[in-house]
């Protein structure tokens, strides 16, 4: 956690309190007064650029304990009431403070649950470690935390340390320590004796001048400098905003102003965004009565948007040859991100693995290992899947990191990615042409350390550079970027400013969902379409290429044995019959968003995949293979439902097949009924049930004219009908 540039920072002083201090979140400013006061934090935002809130933070020490004090007040206020069920820090309100001894970090959060420690992003217990006291307040509109720790308890004297607060349901609402050059600075933190007022005051002064946020030095604000990159491409009058922008910068007045004029250049912006993204209505056109399909109106064709990460595994393939069973689910593409962990033993996909030796030269093609990552793409082809190929190297969770970690030299990185190019479209290297459409730059460069272990701008300038070399050889493939593990309007602004500086080509963009309501994931298209488009990128094309459905926080399903075994085999959990019918639900709903391709994550991986551990088929697998059956009937057809739990897709092939998909997500009802019109009558129908206890197993239906009635148990369910039109 501690690199060159935070060492080279100035520290923080924990001085000694001359008096004695109250554990109980509170301050005793007899004791506190003579301690330097962080202040100004770096201020982040989510996408509807609200700040995160104001962070304040002291730390001394006494009788061999250090004690750190922490508070985040938010104008707007913050509802205590969070969900409960979270046990984790990320997606919660939560505010945390980070200590950082010869790597360990020790994280001490405030959230819904309490005040919690955790060791190296692994929650403890309720209670904290002996001789650790942690207490915590919440009030609407303000969060206060304090920690005593007894130093002896660190591996090292130098310590470092972080604060952060962060809203909930967002990886990107948050106000943290940050000094301009680090996406998570960790600061040096020093005991030193009492200290006088001068002494404190030059300490505060000095780390303040680092640490700190936009409001003291506008000129460095990202998002002020890409709003006036991507000017000259907006359709929006932004005058308002410049000219506050540049009274600001000529710092020409008091701090009092300047911070006036910063708030009134925030909401100057806010306003600027609220225009610019119009209110998206979400809400379904319902209709009384049945269910109804009207083949006499014509929708267009149903979209084959349902791509998927992995393809059928090598690894073990004569044990266990999924080949089949993948053909059978019409895959339309497969990303090839995380190859490698689904492969165990196997060199394939990653671009550390098939040119190995850095230090080797990407224009001889004896330095590069083609051949299992060959058969692998070659076999997934061979079932009627494209390909998706990611750039880069796959996650890793382990604590010393070996691969994910950003490219040395950005130049000769883009050389090896050209030489995978040539040899799968231009058989260079014994090579083949395969005519891959799209190649993706890396991914999840939000996510540090796991992916990537540099800022977001050192991503915007590495993909840049990838981006113009790749293109001036091959011009005809898609190249894109971003990949971000959400979809957030920061790092699109930030990115398509670097890309208009650059003069970089961007043909798609991609970012990541894990979530378990439906209108999220409808909006997030929407929301991307409007910002690429007021920016002039109308022709880059949306990639939401890797989503699951996500019921519980990310720390259920990586704590506990038993919270895992729920989370994943519980019918509303992450393989059951919710998540199958939420699988379908999006890719209809999806048919009429102005998405472009999505990728489930995805066919293998276990916790992730259509498969249990014991190499059955889940929930997830029939759900998918119910959509594919659809894309044998690809004229859509017009559907009209009075239920927003309800979604239908119908479609038919032009020589009298015809199929509808019925998703019924979490629906209390016990019998549907679906109206069929715009044809005189209908034959040969058959109906298939997918629900929590059935395999998309054949069911009874009850037919009186073109109504048919089918029965169902409350809950999550898919029908398949497929017929004759007459």
């Amino acid at each position: 956690m501690t690199t060159e540039a935070s060492r080279s920072n100035p520290a923080y002083s924990a001085p000694e309190f001359r008096g004695e201090t109250q554990m109980n979140a509170l301050l005793d400013p007899a004791c506190w007064i003579h301690v330097p006061r962080i202040r100004r934090f770096r201020i982040r935002q989510t996408d509807n650029f609200l700040t995160a809130g104001d962070m304040t933070a002291m730390a001394a020490h006494k009788d061999g304990m250090i004690y750190i004090y922490a508070e985040c007040d938010r104008d707007d206020g913050i509802i205590p009431e969070m969900r409960e069920r979270y046990t984790g820090w990320t997606l919660d309100n939560a505010l945390e403070i980070f200590i950082e001894s010869n790597g360990t970090v020790r994280q001490f959060v405030l959230n819904a649950r309490g005040a919690l420690c955790c060791y190296n992003n692994e929650i403890l217990q309720e209670a904290p470690p002996e001789g650790i006291r942690i207490k915590g307040r919440r009030e609407t509109g303000k969060w206060k935390l304090v920690i005593a720790i007894p130093l002896s308890l660190f591996e090292s004297p130098d310590l470092n340390f972080n604060l952060r607060f962060m809203l909930p349901d967002t990886f990107s609402q948050y106000c943290e320590m940050n000094n301009g050059t680090e996406k998570w600075p960790m600061a040096p933190l020093r005991t030193v004796p009492a200290m006088t007022h001068e002494e404190c005051m030059k300490n505060e002064r000095d780390f303040n001048s680092v640490y700190r946020n936009a409001l003291d030095n506008p000129a460095s604000d990202p998002d002020m400098a890409n709003l006036l990159k991507v000017a000259g491409r907006c359709k929006w009058d932004i005058t308002a905003i410049q000219t506050l922008y540049t009274s600001i910068c000529a710092r020409s007045s008091t701090p009092e102003k300047r911070e006036k004029e910063y708030v009134a250049l925030r909401k100057e912006y806010s306003r600027f965004l609220r225009k610019l993204l119009p209110e998206i209505n979400l809400k379904m056109e319902l209709a009384p009565g049945p269910l109804t399909v009207d083949f006499s109106i014509s929708k267009g064709r149903i979209r084959a948007i349902n791509g998927t990460n992995l393809g059928p595994r090598l690894s073990g393939q004569t044990l266990d040859n999924f080949n089949d069973r993948f053909k059978a689910l019409r895959f339309s593409c497969m990303r090839t991100h995380d190859a490698p962990l689904d492969n165990p033993g196997m060199r394939l996909g990653d671009t550390s693995l098939i040119f190995a030796n850095w230090h080797d030269d990407p224009s001889d093609p004896q330095n590069y290992y083609f051949e299992q990552t060959d058969d692998y793409l070659l076999n997934t082809i061979a079932q009627g899947t494209d390909i998706v190929y990611r750039l880069g190297v796959s996650i890793e969770h382990s604590i010393k990191k070996y691969a994910a970690v950003a490219p040395e030299d950005y130049a000769k990185f883009a050389e090896i990615c050209a030489g995978v190019i040539r040899h799968y479209n231009k058989g260079w290297a014994d090579g083949y042409h395969l005519n891959i459409k799209y190649w993706e730059v890396w991914n999840e460069p939000d996510c540090v350390p796991n992916m990537w272990e540099k800022s977001m701008n050192d991503y915007y300038e590495m993909y840049a550079v990838v981006a113009k070399r790749l293109k001036s050889e091959f011009p005809e493939i898609r190249i894109g970027g971003l990949v971000t593990t959400h979809l957030n309007q920061e790092y699109i602004m930030s990115f398509l400013g670097k890309c208009i500086t650059e003069n970089a080509p961007v043909d798609f963009i991609s970012w990541h969902k894990y979530g378990a309501v439906v209108r999220d994931f409808v909006a997030e298209p929407f929301r991307a379409r409007a910002l690429l488009d007021a920016f002039g990128f109308r022709q880059t094309e949306l990639h939401l290429n890797e989503w699951h459905y996500l019921p519980c926080s990310w720390s259920a399903i990586r704590s506990t044995s038993e919270s895992r075994r729920y989370w994943l085999t519980a019918s509303e959990g992450m393989q059951g019959i919710d998540s199958g019918v939420f699988n379908t639900t999006v890719l209809t709903r999806w048919q009429d968003t102005p998405l472009d391709l999505s990728n489930y994550y995805a066919t293998g991986l276990l916790t992730w995949g259509l498969r249990d551990v014991y190499g059955g088929l889940n929930k997830n697998y029939y759900s998918f293979l119910a959509f594919g059956k659809m894309l044998s009937c690809p004229e859509r057809a017009a559907v009209t439902t009075g239920d927003e739990n309800i979604t239908l897709l119908a479609g038919h092939d032009g020589k009298g097949d015809a199929a509808v998909l019925i998703s019924c997500f979490k629906d209390g009802k016990t019998e549907i009924e679906l109206e069929i019109k715009g044809i005189p009558s209908i034959s040969e129908l058959k109906a298939q049930v997918l629900d929590a206890s059935r395999n998309l197993e054949e069911t009874g239906i009850s037919v009186a004219g073109n109504r048919i009635a089918l029965k169902k148990e409350p809950g999550s369910a898919i029908f398949l009908l497929t017929f004759r039109l007459q």
